[in-house]
């Protein structure tokens, strides 16, 4: 049925960290330019993050475009190989009563339930820290 592709999305939000206003956008795309992903679903696109986080004086604080290679040391190569960058999204718990700025990640294998998920931590001066969430193994990639 030809390539499949996730579709686009585009998240603004605001929000307070230690009391301080910020704005955050996060807009997942399809990439042309990305290698390809086989799965026994099909044939799928990998996906983009844009991730830009603005002070309220309309500063930039952080701005990056993620791929899954973002996460490869973290990751497999068969595991790379099968799976696509899923999604990107802030987490408002952990961020509320923390002096850094808080986003979960999340590397799948495409059309299943099948993920490891990733935290990223962004300073108060803009740099980032990005883990494995250790609480999930890594699951076990799909036969070539």
């Amino acid at each position: 049925t030809g390539l499949k592709r996730m579709q686009v999305s585009r998240i603004n939000q605001d929000f307070l960290c230690k009391g301080k206003k910020f704005k955050l956008s996060v807009e997942r795309l399809p990439s042309d330019e990305l290698p390809r992903v086989k799965s026994d679903m099909g044939l799928f696109a990998d996906n983009i993050i844009k991730v830009k986080i603005t002070r309220e004086i309309g500063t930039s604080l952080f701005e990056k475009t993620f791929t899954k290679k973002d996460f490869a040391a973290h990751l497999s190569e068969k595991y790379l190989k099968r799976s696509v960058l899923e999604g990107l999204v802030f987490d408002d718990v952990k961020t509320a009563d923390s002096k850094e700025i808080t986003l979960a990640a999340s590397i799948s294998y495409p059309m299943t339930d099948l993920y490891i998920p990733f935290t990223l931590v962004i300073s108060p001066d803009g740099k980032l820290s990005l883990s494995k969430d250790e609480d999930m193994g890594e699951l076990t990639p799909m036969e070539d």
